[in-house]
C-alpha cells in the first residue's frame, strides 16, 4: 500500500504545495483519479485538508493497493477522553451523504465566483472511488474507543454503487501505524494535557477560599 504522489512530492520535499490551498475537494479528487496527479501541468500534493466552513473530513488523500486506487477521508478527534456518540458523529462527517453534500456546496460556490449562469450537476462522490469502496478513518488517539461500529441500519444508507470501510486509530494501535517520533510527540502533549487538567481543581480551590 502506499500514498498516491507520496514518493515523489517527498522527493521534491514539498507535500502540502500552495496550489491545493484554492481548490476544491472534487477538483483534488479529480486530479489524482483522472489526471495522474496533476492539474493545469502541475503536480498535485498527497494531502488535500478542505476549508472547514462546509462540513467534511479534515484530510483527504488517496491509497494505492494492488493497483487500485482508494479515497481516504479523515475526521481527527484528539481527546483524552472520547464518547461513542462523539465517534458516530465523526463517522458521519466523513459518509457518503456528507461528502456529497460537501462537493455540492463547493461546486455551488465555485460556480457562483465563475459567474456560471448555465446550471450544471455538480460531481458526484462515485465518479471519484474508482473501485466503488471509500475508507472512512477516524482518528480519536490518545483516547480509547472501546466500542466502534456503524450503527446499523444506517439512517442514511451509502450512496448507489459504493460502500466504505470504516477504520478507527486510537490509544490500542496508534504506536503500530504511526513512526515512534510521533507517538513520542503526542505522547508529551497527552501528559502536558493530564497535568493542566489536574492543576484546574487545585486552582479553582485556592481562588474559593481566597475569597
Amino acid at each position: 500500500m502506499m500514498i498516491t504522489s507520496w514518493k515523489e512530492r517527498k522527493r521534491r520535499g514539498n507535500l502540502c504545495g500552495e496550489l491545493e490551498r484554492n481548490i476544491t475537494t472534487h477538483a483534488f479528487m479529480e486530479a489524482h483519479v483522472n489526471n495522474g496527479s496533476k492539474r493545469e501541468d502541475q503536480d498535485v500534493t498527497p494531502f488535500y485538508f478542505p476549508v472547514p466552513h462546509i462540513s467534511g473530513p479534515d484530510i483527504v488523500f488517496y491509497v494505492k493497493i494492488n493497483g487500485n486506487i482508494y479515497p481516504v477521508f479523515v475526521q481527527l478527534k484528539l481527546r483524552q477522553v472520547l464518547e461513542g456518540s462523539d465517534v458516530e458523529k465523526a463517522l458521519a462527517i466523513v459518509s457518503s451523504n456528507t461528502l456529497q453534500d460537501k462537493i455540492d456546496k463547493e461546486y455551488e460556490v465555485s460556480s457562483k465566483r465563475k459567474g456560471s449562469t448555465q446550471p450544471e450537476q455538480p460531481p458526484k462522490l462515485q465518479d471519484y472511488c474508482p473501485t466503488g469502496i471509500y475508507i472512512s478513518m477516524v482518528i480519536t488517539y490518545p483516547a480509547e474507543v472501546v466500542k466502534f461500529q456503524v450503527v446499523r441500519p444506517d439512517p442514511e444508507p451509502e450512496l448507489e454503487g459504493l460502500e466504505r470501510v470504516s477504520i478507527n486509530i486510537d490509544d490500542t494501535n496508534f504506536p503500530k501505524i504511526f513512526p515512534e517520533r510521533h507517538v513520542k510527540f503526542l505522547d508529551r502533549l497527552k501528559q502536558h494535557k493530564r497535568a493542566a487538567t489536574e492543576e484546574q481543581p487545585r486552582t479553582r480551590s485556592k481562588k474559593s477560599k481566597i475569597s
